[in-house]
């Protein structure tokens, strides 16, 4: 377990993996440098690298307050052409730091359908005022990416606000769920996953191959394109 003393407050900055709950040794001068004090709340800083290890500029950075959830807004910034990152004036408490760059290919690293067994996040924990300098943020691999257009199938006009799932096929637990102005391009992970649409007013949709199976597969940086026709429900028949 890792534990490093920050001295003006004489606490712990811990490092876990989520999802496993243990805790994982790093080397404290690759990973966390001097932690100072700040005037205006807990400060976190560190660099973005792709899974060569080089730093990348423009990437997203969210720090998800483990306490708190989902309330509120979520602290996060932008890294300069450097690679490098900072997010400041936050509250104590522990915060998962997620990297992505959807542009390049990368998804947030937070999501389990895209990241699962792929990469992992590491937390951190701070005190009030406490500045962790240091934190390197690890993409996983490029995702492929799947895009397409969902339409009726007698008329061919597309159809709006239909509720897309894929699901890794090795863990359905790990799903990731939205809905589509009738097109859509989402990036996906280098493992088999599994395609349901749904529509009000229309039969689900599954995803089938030629060969009858219900999974999909794109390497990493692969691109596929589909045409999700749509059946319309039966009519309901009034009893006489």
């Amino acid at each position: 377990m890792l534990s490093i003393r920050n001295r003006p407050y004489d606490s712990l900055v811990l490092l876990l993996l989520i999802g496993s709950g243990s805790f994982y040794a790093v080397n404290p001068r690759e990973t966390i440098s001097q932690q100072k004090s700040s005037p205006q709340g807990a400060d976190i800083s560190g660099t973005v690298v792709n899974p060569a290890g080089q730093p990348v500029a423009k990437a997203d950075v969210v720090a998800y307050d483990v306490t708190r959830g989902s309330r509120g807004p979520r602290p996060h910034a932008v890294t300069d052409e450097a690679g490098n990152f900072e997010i400041a004036g936050l509250e104590a408490g522990t915060y998962y730091m997620s990297a992505q760059k959807e542009s390049e290919g990368y998804a947030s690293t937070i999501d389990g359908f895209h990241s699962a067994g792929l990469i992992t996040v590491p937390s951190v924990s701070v005190t009030d005022n406490q500045v962790v300098e240091g934190i390197i943020l690890h993409l996983g691999p490029k995702s492929g990416r799947l895009t397409g257009k969902i339409v009726d199938t007698r008329t061919k006009s597309p159809i709006q606000q239909a509720a897309i799932t894929l699901r890794r096929a090795d863990n359905p637990e790990q799903f990731y769920g939205t809905s589509s102005e009738s097109k859509f391009s989402l990036l996906v992970p280098a493992v088999p996953f599994t395609i349901d649409v749904e529509a009000k007013g229309y039969k689900k949709w599954t995803y089938t191959d030629a060969s009858g199976k219900h999974v999909l597969r794109l390497t990493s940086g692969q691109r596929k394109e589909l045409t999700i026709s749509l059946d319309p429900n039966p009519p309901i028949q009034s009893k006489p």
